[in-house]
């Protein structure tokens, strides 16, 4: 009985490993050889398009404000929205659910983080509440 539990928690333990590792993956992918995999502030609002659980265009109505969130040496952007399930509806399970976490985590969907982009954050969070003003 007991090797048999051993068995069973080993092997959900192999399957959430391999999981991450997969998504980890497909995210490097898409960040290393994706030419559109920027982040774009225009008139019209934000274009986050840096990631696999990336929520696309943002338009400034829908945009409240920016936060800079520090987890484990790691600086994040966090644009807060009005509305986090807007940008949740088109997404599929494994979307929904990495953002729904992001959401948990930091009240919103839409993380950058400092190693996606080639500019301070900070500069970042200024011109978007620029833009809101």
């Amino acid at each position: 009985m007991n090797g048999l539990f051993n068995w069973i928690f080993n092997s959900i333990l192999v399957s959430v490993f391999l999981y991450y590792a997969v998504i980890a993956f497909i995210e490097y992918l898409k960040t290393k050889f994706d030419k559109d995999a920027m982040l774009t502030i225009s008139d019209y609002g934000i274009d986050d398009n840096l990631s696999i659980f990336s929520c696309g265009k943002i338009p400034w109505v829908d945009i409240k404000g920016a936060t800079i969130l520090k987890v484990a040496k790691t600086e994040f952007l966090v644009v807060n929205l009005h509305n986090n399930e807007k940008y949740l509806s088109d997404k599929n399970f494994i979307q929904k659910r990495v953002l729904r976490g992001f959401i948990k985590k930091s009240g919103s969907p839409v993380l950058i983080s400092q190693y996606r982009v080639d500019y301070n954050l900070n500069d970042i969070k200024y011109l978007i509440m620029e833009h809101k003003q």
